[in-house]
């Protein structure tokens, strides 16, 4: 029971306090102060669509890596508000939902499906790894060693 407890102790992203993990990865007091903050910014959002990364933060009075943490995790779309202007992720180009832009979008889906296509092998290639000989040792070099050897005789030689 003890080590289920321990298993659960964490400490919350925000102010740090050690706390037993339920359903979130904040403290009760953080997250109360989290979501005061998301609905000042869904609020704003609501009656100023399409304002800027920089207009919600200085309104709500937060900073605008907490806007973009909101806008990052989907919760504003999932209230029903898309239109946020903030950069994207890759390019840093003003878009107004999502992530990503367009072009970086499809950019990306172009280069995962290169990364789905076989590449043909290049002709002179060698395998890797061990591989057998060119051409087959010769009955010669069998025999050869045959006479060298003693007969499995391990220590000193007998002259």
């Amino acid at each position: 029971m003890n080590q289920d407890i321990d298993n659960k102790l964490i400490s919350c992203r925000v102010c740090g306090i050690i706390m037993v993990k339920l359903a979130r990865d904040v403290c009760p007091k953080c997250f109360r102060e989290e979501e005061e903050l998301f609905q000042k910014v869904k609020n704003f959002l609501r009656t100023n669509p399409g304002a800027s990364v920089v207009q919600v933060a200085e309104h709500a009075g937060c900073s605008e890596e907490q806007v973009q943490a909101f806008i990052n995790s989907g919760r504003l779309e999932r209230v029903g508000l898309r239109k946020v202007a903030h950069p994207c992720q890759l390019c840093q180009k003003i878009i107004y939902e999502g992530v990503m832009c367009p072009d970086c979008k499809k950019d990306l889906k172009d280069q995962v499906n290169n990364l789905k296509e076989p590449r043909p092998e290049p002709k002179d290639s060698k395998p890797m790894g061990r591989s057998a000989p060119d051409k087959p040792a010769s009955k010669e070099v069998f025999d050869k060693k045959k006479e060298d050897s003693d007969g499995g005789h391990v220590g000193k030689r007998k002259n």
